[in-house]
């Protein structure tokens, strides 16, 4: 294989400004030829300009991304795997404070030598370096930090090849950042992980007590003088300064990185930050020193000075849509809400510049548009003359052209930048586009597939370059006028560049009928539009063309999903109920469905209006339980925002947000409180009294008060504020954490964390009234917390069955007994919560549905009826008691049937099927009576996919005979 580099690094970085262009010239002069850099500032400017350099010239050493969402780590480095991962033969994970040390003299490729025909991944081990006594930054890491640990870390960093990249479980298995340092252990392939002194690794992280089993690794065995002696292993400049503890904490403990507070409790405890900097800077190391005095002499020589382009900060693309204002009205599109959509969910999800192509007047709704943010380009396509002659008896077709064909005049409109994004006006943006557009260079333009993810090209989103079809503009019109027959815009793409068309991933234009995709980015309501899948679901009997509701009836839970999304999108258009509440208390939540009631009714105790619930894929029967006591509270029940292969809060922030827009005005105030934190009253009887005091305020802060195990060894059968009597000290530093009530309305559009809203700091409060005063990282306090009017029984620890559960669940933390140990706390006894006992078992049984008569069983086996669905017969076998499946393809029968017999199908003693029997599966074309010859394209379903669905029939009614259908007695 021809590989573009041999050897690469994934990194990712934040404020890392000041160090990176020493990291990166580094790691240039030692034989690694490109880095993919993923940016994660709130601002990439200064970044982007430390490194500017490197990223010039006709074959830049970086490849700068900018990703904003903080601490996603997981996720920036899988878009590498997925989309870079192949560009090399080698590659490695590096943060921009580990240093690849080698021995002396020798570059990568040199050193990979005596390795490549061993080992598919050589696994180098982490040194600590101190901070050399620096109270502020060094100039130079390697020429200011010359002090290291006297032991190999057990941690270790890898050079492995990018085939192991490709492996499609490995994006299935990750479930954190643990593959940075093992990869081996997520993916099936035979992988040979082996250390710099050739010995075999498989098995060196398997152990649950990895830190035990490392440090007898490097102690008992003592290889460690070996390593040593191998001169090959990662310098780890974590701590370049005497701050670099709370630095740690202050630069974000977000997404990925949400494990690390343990520096913070470092840099409080004196006594154990003097110890350990005093280990870090044991021994003094003077060989990357010397490295870099080389590589400073050897670019002196050389007497090269780049000259930086001006720093730009994220970049920008421009998304085009066009429309004309005489297709504007189609009942059948509502465009209105499809553009807002569109728009919406681009300034949700993206950075894009919005521009709108309009061929017609003046209209109110470009006003709305313009107050989202659009650029208006009133534009008639420029050969409309022919359009309107080739249609000139067909005044719907001169609409729909004169709209189509205008994207073929970006070239000439747009004047500024090399490349655009074009889309119809019926998409959504799920997911940011630019990350997967940045280093696509079409010669022409890149599309998407049509009707499956292997056919034709599909017009509704292109990458142009602007360049290359301004150049070919004349001809490509000409041809366009010539060919008018050939269909419209997208035909006329097909035709003309025939082959010339580079593919785009599906996921930039996903179809519903293709399913549910949780790494679609761009979907694209291609075909028929929502206000008819509406229509369609809310009404069965509704019709409209056949080959929309084929499309539809293809995949009815794809299209299900993604109205979801439309209705999110749409929601700050819709009109907002009247208030039905003074508060209501907002819950993410996976797999509790022991304490799921407890926790219910206790806030419907405290005099909560409802609970606002999002589920993230509870598997133990926890949305069951919600769904049976929302039959007797105001519980609005909805599935969290977000793919669940992305990090937890990450949907836990998309769905606070989402929170935060569908209620505002709904409730007056919402509270965000996770499973296992209980809000506690001292000095009001409810929350609708706790609040009335807080007039001037939109957010109010309630202190954690951190509750241990109270010896608990298993789960309790009695809810956790009646099981956990023990709790922390008002001293301890975890208390400092909030949890809030905010008005949703006043909320602003930033997202800070789950602990503190966008509200401006003169109208955030403590429960006792004083001005919430952030410490350096928002959401946790700067003084010391007050309990004397409420707080949060926050049972983080709960039981040790509760516990090892949860690191189970949570590999990026060490599961040891300090860890335990730390959250087991026993300081302060209160037993408060238990004058609610009879209540709040009261409240848990209310929430609990009384055992009714069920229905007598259906029978397992059903009959089934193939075609030619008789509703006489199927009324007899109905009233015999059998259970009948009926496949009917004719779609206006199939919605007579379901009228006919609605009551059985609500019963599920009926299931309707619109597909057509045939012995494989995919689409074929029936000729149905009554639609005047014309060919019908009905999805099929073969005999085993009917019994894998439905069990093995009794008796078959056949309509008569089809291939791989047996005859059974019917």
């Amino acid at each position: 294989m021809a590989w573009k580099y041999r050897f690469v690094i994934a990194a990712c970085a934040r404020w890392e400004a000041p160090y990176a262009a020493e990291w990166l010239s580094y790691h240039r002069a030692i034989g690694f030829e490109h880095v993919y850099l993923y940016c994660n500032d709130d601002d990439p400017a200064e970044l982007y300009e430390a490194i500017l350099p490197f990223t010039q010239g006709p074959e830049p050493f970086v490849t700068f991304r900018y990703f904003p969402e903080q601490g996603m780590q997981r996720k920036m480095l899988l878009h590498f795997c997925a989309h870079n991962g192949q560009d090399s033969e080698w590659v490695s994970f590096l943060d921009l404070d580990e240093f690849l040390r080698l021995p002396p003299g020798q570059t990568l490729p040199e050193y990979m030598r005596g390795f490549e025909d061993k080992t598919d991944c050589l696994m180098f081990n982490w040194v600590y370096c101190g901070p050399n006594g620096h109270k502020t930054p060094p100039e130079s890491v390697l020429k200011g930090l010359t002090r290291r640990q006297p032991s190999v870390h057990p941690f270790t960093k890898m050079v492995f090849r990018s085939w192991i990249l490709g492996q499609p479980e490995l994006f299935r298995n990750a479930p954190d950042c643990s593959f940075l340092h093992r990869l081996h252990q997520y993916v099936a392939a035979d992988i040979r992980p082996m250390n710099v002194l050739g010995e075999d690794m498989s098995g060196y992280y398997d152990d649950p007590h990895f830190n035990g089993l490392a440090d007898e690794w490097a102690h008992d065995r003592k290889p460690l003088n070996r390593i040593f002696e191998a001169n090959a292993f990662i310098h780890h400049y974590a701590f370049r300064t005497e701050s670099a503890f709370t630095d740690r904490v202050a630069r974000g403990l977000g997404g990925d990185f949400h494990g690390q507070d343990h520096w913070g409790r470092v840099a409080a405890n004196e006594e154990l930050r003097i110890g350990f900097t005093a280990n870090i800077n044991a021994v003094e190391d003077l060989a990357l020193a010397n490295v870099w005095d080389e590589i400073i002499a050897a670019s002196a020589r050389l007497g090269v000075t780049p000259v930086p382009d001006p720093p730009v900060p994220n970049a920008i693309m421009k998304w085009y849509f066009a429309l004309s204002a005489s297709s504007f009205g189609s009942d059948a599109h509502d465009w209105p809400s499809l553009i807002r959509a569109s728009v919406i969910s681009a300034r949700a999800n993206t950075g894009l510049k919005p521009f709108l192509l309009w061929d017609g007047p003046e209209h109110e709704f470009l006003n709305e548009l313009r107050g989202l943010g659009v650029t208006v380009i009133f534009h008639k396509v420029s050969y409309y003359s022919a359009l309107a002659e080739y249609r000139r008896n067909d005044p719907h077709g001169l609409a729909t052209s004169a709209g189509c064909f205008l994207r073929t005049d970006i070239p000439l409109v747009e004047i500024e930048d090399a490349f655009v994004l074009y889309t119809d006006c019926d998409v959504m943006f799920l997911r940011d586009p630019v990350p997967m557009l940045a280093n696509l260079r079409p010669v022409h333009f890149a599309a998407c597939t049509e009707f499956t993810i292997d056919d034709g090209l599909n017009s509704g989103v292109l990458l142009l370059n602007i360049a290359r079809m301004r150049a070919d503009y004349p001809k490509f019109t000409t041809f366009i006028t010539a060919n008018l027959s050939l269909g419209l815009d997208q035909d006329m793409y097909r035709a003309f560049y025939a082959d010339k068309w580079e593919k785009l991933p599906p996921e930039l234009n996903w179809k519903p009928y293709w399913g549910r995709n949780t790494g679609a980015t761009i979907l694209h309501w291609h075909g028929i539009k929502p206000v008819l899948v509406q229509s369609m679901f809310a009404d069965p009997a509704f019709t409209t063309h056949p080959d929309l509701m084929l499309l539809v009836r293809r995949n009815p839970e794809g299209y299900k999903h993604y109205l979801e999304y439309y209705a999110y999108f749409l929601r700050d258009r819709a009109e907002k109920p009247a208030p039905s509440g003074c508060a209501a208390v907002v819950l993410v939540v996976k797999n509790e469905v022991t304490d799921i009631l407890a926790w219910l009714a206790w806030y419907r105790l405290l005099g909560f209006d409802a609970a606002i619930v999002y589920d993230d894929g509870s598997t133990d029967g926890t949305w069951e339980k919600l769904q049976q006591a929302a039959q007797f509270w105001d519980i609005r029940l909805h599935r969290t925002i977000g793919p669940q292969d992305v990090h937890y809060e990450f949907r836990q922030t998309k769905s606070y947000l989402h929170a935060l827009a569908a209620y505002a005005g709904v409730f007056e105030w919402l509270g965000f409180f996770d499973a296992d934190e209980f809000l506690q009253l001292s000095k009001h009887a409810t929350v609708r009294d706790f609040l009335a005091s807080f007039a001037d305020a939109d957010e109010v802060g309630i202190n954690w008060c951190n509750y241990g195990s109270s010896g608990h060894i298993l789960k309790p059968e009695i809810p956790a504020p009646l099981a956990y009597h023990w709790h922390s000290s008002v001293h301890t530093s975890v208390n400092r954490h909030v949890k809030c009530f905010v008005r949703p309305e006043k909320v602003g559009s930033g997202w800070v964390n789950v602990h503190c809203f966008d509200v401006p700091s003169g109208r955030a409060v403590l429960a006792n009234g004083q001005r919430l005063e952030w410490s350096k990282t928002q959401g946790i306090i700067e003084g010391t917390p007050d309990w004397s009017v409420a707080k949060v029984m926050h049972y983080q620890c709960r039981s040790m069955e509760h516990f090892i559960e949860r690191m189970k669940k949570r590999p990026e933390l060490p599961a040891t007994e300090a860890l335990w140990r730390n959250y087991d706390f026993h300081d302060i006894e209160d037993t408060s919560p238990l004058s609610q006992a009879e209540a709040l078992l009261a409240g848990i049984k209310a929430l609990t549905a009384s055992p009714g008569a069920k229905p007598p069983p259906l029978p397992d086996a059903p009959v089934f009826f193939i075609g030619g669905s008789d509703p006489v017969l199927i009324e007899e076998m109905l009233t015999t008691g059998q259970r009948v499946v009926a496949v009917e393809p004719d779609a206006k029968f199939y919605y007579t049937l379901a009228e006919q017999f609605a009551a059985p199908i609500a019963e599920r003693r009926l299931v309707l099927e619109n597909f057509a029997p045939a012995p494989r599966g995919g689409e074929i074309a029936l000729l149905t009576p009554g639609d005047g010859g014309r060919p019908y394209h009905v999805v099929t379903i073969s005999w085993e996919e009917l019994v894998a669905k439905h069990g093995h029939p009794t008796h078959v009614h056949m309509g008569g005979e089809v291939p791989g259908f047996p005859a059974l007695p019917g």
